[in-house]
C-alpha cells in the first residue's frame, strides 16, 4: 500500500498518528492491532470486489469468525463484534460493524443514518476492552458495495475517529485505507478540516478585564506564526459557548493563563484551568498585578511554575510561550 497522507497530533499528552493508505489490502504492509470492516447484518459473503473477498484471499474467513467472536455489542439497528486473537500478518484482531440488512440496501428510506452509525463507531472505539489495541485500520465504511455517498459518510466517520482519540488514551495510530485515490483525497480534506484545522498553539484564558492584553498577546503570537484561541474572536455566532471553549482547550498545546485578581475570582477561568490540566495541557500562569491567590487557584497551581509581570515583560512572555510551543511539537 502507498501512504498518501500522514500527520501527527498531540492529544491528551500523547502523540497520535493519522495515516491514509491507498492500495490493495492483501498487499498491506502496515500491521494494526485492530482491522475494522463493515458488512450487512449476518451476511459476510466474500463477493468479488468487497473487503470480505479481499480478507478471504489472505486467509481470514469473516463468516467463520463471526460465529464465535471474542466480544459482541448491539445498539439499535447496529451490531459490532471483535474476533478472537488472530495474530495475522495484517492484524491482531478483526472487528466488524454490521450496518444494515441486505434487503434494506435496495430501499433508500431504510439505509442507515450516517450520524447514528458513526456515533456507534465512536462508542465502539472509545474503549480498549483490555485488548491492548493501540492501532486501528479501517476503510471508508459504506462507500463500496453499499454505495453510500462519500459526502454523507466521510464527515461523520472522521468526526467519530476524532472524538474517539480523545476518549481512548490507548489509541496512538489510525490508518484509513481504500483503493480509489479521489475518494481518499476527499477523506484527507475532511481529516484536515475536522481533526487538524482547529489545532491551536495557545489558548489564552483570561477575565474580561484583560481583553485588551489578551488581544495584544494574540496579535504578537500570530505575528510569530502561532495559532491562538481567544474567545472574543474565535467563537462564531450560534456556537455553544461552553462547548467551543472546551474544544479550544482540547485542541491547544498550551493554556496561557493571564492570572489577574479578576481571573482568580472567576469560576469560568478556574474551570478552564481545571479542564486544561485534565486534558494534560501545558499550563503557563502569568500573574498580572500584585495580589494574593485564593485557595482554589493556589491548590490548582501548586506544582506549576508561575511567571510574574514584575519579572517578565510582555515581549519576554511572548518569547517564552513561543519557545515552549516549539518544544511541544
Amino acid at each position: 500500500m502507498k501512504t498518501i497522507f500522514t500527520k501527527k497530533i498531540m492529544i491528551e499528552g500523547r502523540t497520535r498518528t493519522i495515516n491514509v493508505l491507498c492500495g490493495d489490502l492483501t498487499l498491506k504492509d502496515t500491521y494494526s492491532d485492530l482491522l475494522l470492516c463493515s458488512s450487512y447484518v449476518d451476511d459476510h459473503t466474500p463477493t468479488i470486489g468487497t473487503m470480505m473477498y479481499a480478507l478471504s484471499n489472505i486467509g481470514i474467513d469473516v463468516e467463520l469468525l463471526s460465529k464465535k467472536p471474542k466480544l459482541s455489542l448491539n445498539l439499535n439497528d447496529f451490531k459490532f463484534w471483535i474476533s478472537k486473537e488472530l495474530n495475522h500478518q495484517v492484524c491482531k484482531y478483526l472487528g466488524c460493524i454490521e450496518m444494515m440488512r441486505l434487503s434494506d440496501s435496495f430501499d433508500d428510506n431504510k439505509r442507515p443514518n450516517p450520524k447514528a452509525m458513526f456515533s456507534f463507531l465512536e462508542t465502539i472505539l472509545s474503549y480498549d476492552y483490555n485488548l491492548g489495541i493501540k492501532s486501528i485500520s479501517l476503510p471508508l465504511f459504506g462507500t463500496g458495495y453499499m454505495k453510500l455517498p462519500i459526502e454523507e459518510i466521510t464527515p461523520h466517520q472522521v468526526e467519530a475517529i476524532s472524538n474517539a482519540l480523545y476518549k481512548n488514551k490507548e489509541l496512538v495510530e489510525i490508518n484509513f485505507f481504500g483503493r480509489t485515490e479521489p475518494d481518499l483525497l476527499t477523506l484527507i480534506d475532511y481529516i484536515n478540516k475536522i481533526i487538524f484545522a482547529n489545532e491551536y498553539d495557545v489558548f489564552i484564558s483570561h477575565s474580561s478585564i484583560q481583553n485588551d492584553l489578551a488581544l495584544e498577546i494574540q496579535k504578537e503570537l500570530i505575528s510569530r506564526g502561532k495559532k491562538v484561541w481567544v474567545d472574543k474572536n474565535t467563537i462564531n455566532g450560534g456556537d455553544s459557548f461552553g462547548a467551543e471553549i472546551m474544544k479550544g482547550i482540547r485542541n491547544s498545546k498550551i493554556l496561557l493563563l493571564l492570572l489577574s485578581k479578576e481571573a482568580a475570582d472567576s469560576v469560568y477561568v478556574l474551570n478552564e484551568v481545571v479542564k486544561a490540566f485534565n486534558y494534560k495541557k501545558h499550563v503557563i500562569p502569568y500573574k498580572v498585578g500584585d495580589f494574593e491567590l485564593n485557595d482554589l487557584f493556589d491548590f490548582q497551581l501548586a506544582t506549576t511554575q508561575i511567571l510574574f509581570d514584575s519579572d517578565m515583560n510582555k515581549t519576554a512572555l511572548i518569547d517564552y510561550v513561543c519557545k515552549k510551543s516549539d518544544e511541544l511539537k
